[in-house]
């Protein structure tokens, strides 16, 4: 039986309940064990990460304890005799200066150096900006400090124990027995949490206010109830209202604490310590569950955290400093004008910074494509997503929090949210909301169900929303939307996938979508008609721009459907825009002109400026589908290829034309951790050759190292002599085992695919497993087939390649003698065991000799 405790909207999912319970554990271990009272946010702020983002938690902790021992080197070690050790305030002032240090070196340099080096080293990749990166604008200076009065080491254990209770309680309790959920857990400020980086302008309003605070302390006495409580409220400025409520809020807890320790059972008892912080912590809860309900009963329209003070404990925080000294009125005058200026401060060292600093015209450059590519990043996974939800008929309904999530955004955003700082992101009820720069605002499914997508641009002319709902149905369908999107000035790109037929009562996306959004709506769907059509009924004619549609469409034709009605009966159906593939190359043939004349070698070593890893599925799917599957179908015309180089440009890669011994090639490049590939469009499928890049670079001027050449001039051998229509580089050796959800193992596995059960072999070149092997090769090329007869008509075929190919060839024999040539399958082999009539030979490769 689950136990509705908590309002939705409010603390059902909402941290403040964690914080709670690890109020309540941090207390009891302080009475019971005398534990130190401080850092009373932390472990109900960690408990969420560690369901959520685990790694994230562990990075809060080592950031902690860097901060901790740089305060304490500083004040312990180099502080007697030089100059007096750090106390009080001046100690947690130094930790949060420490903190934004420490953060600013793991944001900023450890940690995307670290998820190189994971790459490069051991072929793990990980996605340090979403399961790394720190969390909290003030967690680790309020951890760190924690720390301090038990030691470093005490100081952990307590926290772990701690924070592990919490967990516990709040896992297998609250998530069990109650409607407490943390799939939507809402994180007040995340926006502004998530990346110093993106948010350099809190960071120093927080810093300046703290410093500002502290300095009014020392001078008039002024007590907030620490140095944080301006700090926080300063970075309210932007909303007043929040900061209204917060001390309203804190008012209420005041008077009704000061009524309740008027109370007999209260009066002669000792109310301090834990036990205070207890008593108006625990008010302050009820007033939000009673604020919670009484809002859910009266079905008012609001959000329910709006009428929550900021913060977790910064209203109980104000309360008791206000009971304590009995100077409410005071406390509040002094606080918020401590907060104002402290805002104002730190809004002009923006300002001078922006002066001092001016952003160069490469740098602007550098960011503009920058925002480019994350909004290619976002649209490569919601397509990819809707292809492989497509293929698995995946349900991609929404849960009653999800859409009533979705509802709650669409209506901020319709009623005219003030513009939010790019970069910034916070996330709620399974959506994510992330500012992109010229006014655009991305929603992100994070439910786990789908990653549909939603990007609304605030400045757009038109009320206009493009719909696509499948945009697996063709390839390039979902591009091609995207971009009228853009040419038709569109208020609203949405890019979702079909409802199935099973999914019930539950609403889709699209559904949820249509009854917020009452402006004119255009579907864009796939079609096999010659031209482009789009077909109008209700009352979708007189909304649709369609001058502007002709401009971007000039063959459009025009049509009327019988009268149709969507779920919602007052809410109209919308135009439907049938795109054939012929419109589709149309549409994305503008700005790819410079594909027509091969420019660079097939064998040239740039790189790609991509971000995309293809650790995602969605991101192989969008390869496989978008990119390969258009460019290997054209193979007999070579067609113009526009849906393939548009999709690889989605991606980050470059698709151009090259020449290798005078015969036209296509070269698919990636990022310098992600390989190559060439095509032969008029090769035979049923060859492919893998090879690898190896460290490219050699000297200090940049050239190229001669075992990479050797290794690469023995590729495009090889590839030329087997007439092979697949040449595919892995980035290193060591990317031909480990996992393939890389570039390089989907390009192989999707041109095995295309092949079916029709025979194929695969050449795999490597270089010698040994140096004191090399004798007994002679320098010549190894073969090792995937079979032991020596004699077989595969066996002579492939002597013959390497013949062909200007190498010496020498078949590896089944002896002791040979160890380490054999043709072992490595992962990127492996897959051709699921694939019948595929066979495949290992060429060890000298790097030491050329050919004959």
């Amino acid at each position: 039986m689950i136990l509705s405790i908590f309002p939705e909207g409010g603390l059902a999912s909402s941290v403040i309940t964690t914080v709670w319970v690890g109020v309540l554990v941090l207390c009891f271990f302080n009475l019971r064990f005398g534990w130190v009272l401080s850092g009373l946010v932390v472990p109900g702020y960690v408990v969420p990460l560690l369901v959520v983002k685990p790694m994230a938690a562990l990075v809060i902790t080592v950031e902690a304890i860097l901060a901790y021992w740089i305060v304490w080197i500083f004040s312990e070690k180099l502080a007697p005799g030089r100059w007096p050790a750090l106390f009080g305030r001046d100690r947690f002032m130094g930790l949060i200066l420490a903190s934004v240090a420490v953060r600013l070196s793991m944001d900023g340099l450890i940690l995307p150096e670290l998820s190189e080096w994971l790459a490069t080293n051991y072929n793990q990749r990980l996605d340090w900006q979403s399961d790394l990166q720190s969390f909290g604008l003030v967690i680790i200076s309020l951890l760190a400090n924690q720390f301090w009065k038990p030691g470093l080491a005490r100081g952990l254990f307590s926290m772990i124990v701690v924070t592990a209770i919490t967990y516990l309680i709040v896992r297998y309790g609250l998530m069990e027995f109650t409607n407490f959920r943390l799939s939507a857990v809402t994180y007040m400020y995340e926006g502004l949490a998530s990346s110093i980086l993106a948010s350099p302008k809190a960071y120093m309003i927080l810093v300046l206010t703290a410093l500002y605070a502290s300095h009014m302390n020392v001078k008039y006495g002024w007590d907030f109830s620490g140095i944080l409580i301006p700090a926080l409220i300063a970075l309210q400025w932007y909303q007043p209202t929040k900061i209204l409520t917060s001390f309203a809020e804190a008012a209420v807890i005041y008077f009704i604490a000061r009524q309740l320790l008027k109370t007999p059972w209260l009066q002669n008892a000792t109310i301090e310590g834990a036990n205070k912080m207890l008593l108006f912590f625990n008010i302050s809860f009820v007033l939000k569950l009673i604020v919670g309900h009484s809002l859910v009963l009266l079905a008012w329209d609001v959000k329910t955290t709006d009428f929550y003070g900021f913060g977790y404990l910064l209203s109980t925080l104000l309360a008791i400093k206000a009971h304590d000294k009995d100077i409410f009125p005071r406390l509040l005058r002094s606080t918020l004008q401590v907060s104002a200026i402290g805002a104002i401060l730190g809004n002009l060292a923006g300002i001078a910074v922006a002066f001092i600093l001016p952003a160069s015209a490469a740098q602007a450059g550098g960011e503009r494509e920058a925002t480019i590519e994350r909004e290619q990043d976002l649209l490569v996974g919601a397509i990819g997503d809707a292809r492989l939800r497509r293929a698995t008929l995946a349900d991609g309904s929404l849960d009653s929090a999800s859409a009533q999530g979705l509802a709650d955004a669409l209506e901020l955003l319709g009623a005219g949210l003030p513009p939010v700082a790019a970069g910034l992101a916070g996330r709620a009820n399974g959506w994510q909301a992330e500012a992109l720069p010229a006014g655009r605002l991305a929603l992100l499914r994070m439910d786990g169900r789908g990653s549909d997508l939603l990007v609304h641009d605030q400045t757009a002319p038109s009320e206009l929303a493009v719909v696509i709902e499948d945009p697996g149905a063709q390839p390039g369908l979902g591009l091609a939307a995207a971009k009228l999107a853009r040419q038709l000035g569109a208020k609203w790109l949405v890019i979702t996938t079909p409802q199935l037929a099973g999914a019930g009562t539950r609403p889709s996306v699209l559904q949820t979508f249509r009854s917020k959004w009452r402006g004119p709506v255009l579907s864009i769907q796939a079609g096999s008609t010659p031209g482009a059509r789009v077909e109008l009924a209700d009352g979708s004619g007189t909304q649709l721009d369609i001058a502007s549609l002709r401009e971007v469409l000039p063959d459009v034709e025009i049509g009327l459907a019988a009268m149709r009605r969507t779920n919602a009966a007052d809410v109209e159906a919308p135009a439907i825009l049938t795109l054939p593939a012929q419109s589709i190359r149309r549409m994305l043939r503008i700005g790819l002109e410079e594909f027509q004349q091969p420019d660079r070698p097939c064998r040239a070593l740039d790189h790609a400026k991509g971000s995309a890893n293809f650790t995602q599925p969605a991101q192989r799917v969008f390869l496989r589908d978008e990119v390969l599957a258009p460019l290997l179908e054209e193979r007999q015309d070579d067609g113009d290829l526009v849906i393939s180089r548009a999709a690889s440009r989605a991606l980050g890669l470059d698709l151009y034309r090259c020449s290798e011994a005078n015969s036209p090639l296509l070269a698919l490049v990636g990022t310098q951790d992600q390989g190559r590939a060439i095509f032969d469009l008029s090769g035979r499928p049923d060859r492919i050759v893998m090879a690898s890049l190896r460290e490219e670079v050699g000297g200090s001027d940049g050239s190229t190292a001669p075992s990479a050449r050797i290794m690469r001039d023995a590729a495009f051998a090889f590839a030329r002599s087997s007439d092979a229509s697949l040449l595919v580089f892995a980035p290193r050796e060591l990317g031909y085992d480990g996992s393939q959800a890389t570039m390089f193992g989907t390009i192989a596995q999707t041109a095995i695919d295309q092949l079916g059960d029709r025979p194929a072999l695969a050449l795999q070149i490597r270089s010698y497993p040994a140096a004191d092997l090399a004798a007994l090769a002679a320098g010549r090329v190894v073969v090792s087939t995937d079979r032991v007869a020596s004699q077989s008509a595969e066996s002579r075929e492939i002597i013959g390649i390497v013949q062909d190919g200007g190498f010496d060839p020498v078949l590896a024999e089944r002896s002791r003698e040979w160890a380490g040539f054999e043709a072992f399958s490595q992962t990127a082999l492996l897959y051709l065991n699921h694939s019948l009539n595929k066979r495949y030979a290992v060429l060890y490769v000298p790097t030491t000799a050329g050919k004959r």
